[in-house]
């Protein structure tokens, strides 16, 4: 369904504008508004279809049936004829200005092209027709249209969505794209990690060597800049005295702030995608939540 999710209503740099609490609560409640609405809409579809099909007038359910058919495979057709130019154009532009491309498989992008079931928009689109013409005449066909606009969405959910997994399969589709998500999931790994140890080493060098619960924080963001760099290159407590609590964990808190702050500036770099920074964002969340209990 063509509704936006959670994740692009919330940017992962909106900590600007809530904190941890509103954001895991925003993102609860608009997975549920989301799920909502897709109800709502097939609820929508199910109650106006009657009063539609009673009113195609002149034409018949089976001609009405039979033009929706033949619109849902043009649809899906000129999807898969689009897609391509779509897909292929922009990469070879780029790779004439001399920027380092990788062409697309055709099979990917084929999938790309059956994934386009229509849904929400496009029913928006059907209900945006107006009842009368400028001069109070009934609209010609308002009902023929929302009835193969019914059918299209019917069509491209059930076979091109039940397709999917069959044509995965069949076309023996990888992830291509897999090796340089998790790259560049240990890449901002290191990096958060090594802004948290760089702000350990320079604002808490006494309590390091003094206090147990400091030094083993340092040694576990060190552990993990050293593990992930060995990733990168391909290469495989005592007693605590509670008085110091307070203060540890407020460290830890300014180690997440912190770390927010590296996120927000890899994102004006534009080297990875939002997609996993909203991920590392979602964790430092959860983080916050819980050194705030």
């Amino acid at each position: 369904m063509a509704v936006v999710s959670g994740g692009l209503f919330l940017s992962f740099r909106s900590h600007k504008m809530f904190n941890y609490d509103t954001r895991i609560k925003v993102y609860s409640v608009w997975e549920t508004i989301v799920f909502l609405l897709n109800g709502v809409v097939f609820i929508l579809i199910g109650l106006q279809l009657p009063g539609i099909i009673a009113g195609l007038g002149e034409s018949s359910v089976f001609d009405a049936v039979l033009y929706a058919l033949v619109i849902s495979v043009l649809t899906v057709a000129l999807r898969i004829i689009l897609v391509f130019p779509g897909a292929f154009l922009p990469t070879f532009r780029r790779m004439k200005k001399g920027r380092a491309e990788k062409i697309p498989g055709w099979k990917s992008v084929f999938l790309v092209a059956w994934s386009g079931m229509r849904g929400v928009v496009s029913l928006a689109s059907a209900l945006a027709v107006p009842l009368t013409l400028s001069d109070g005449t009934a609209f010609p066909h308002r009902n023929l249209l929302l009835f193969i606009t019914f059918v299209v969405i019917l069509f491209t959910l059930v076979i091109q969505g039940l397709t999917l997994p069959w044509i995965i399969k069949k076309l023996n589709i990888q992830d291509d794209e897999q090796a340089d998500s998790d790259v560049h999931r240990v890449e901002i790994k290191v990096k958060l990690a090594e802004a948290a140890l760089k702000h350990i080493r320079e604002n808490y060098p006494e309590e390091i060597k003094a206090i147990s619960a400091y030094e083993r924080i340092h040694d576990r963001y060190e552990r993990m800049v050293s593990i992930s760099h060995k990733k990168l290159n391909n290469e495989e407590g005592a007693n605590l005295d509670a008085s110091f609590l307070p203060k540890y964990r407020q460290m830890l808190l300014e180690l997440v702030h912190v770390r927010r702050k590296v996120l927000d500036s890899l994102h004006y770099e534009k080297e990875y995608s939002d997609e996993l920074l909203r991920n590392k964002e979602w964790e430092l969340d959860l983080e916050e939540a819980r050194l705030n209990e």
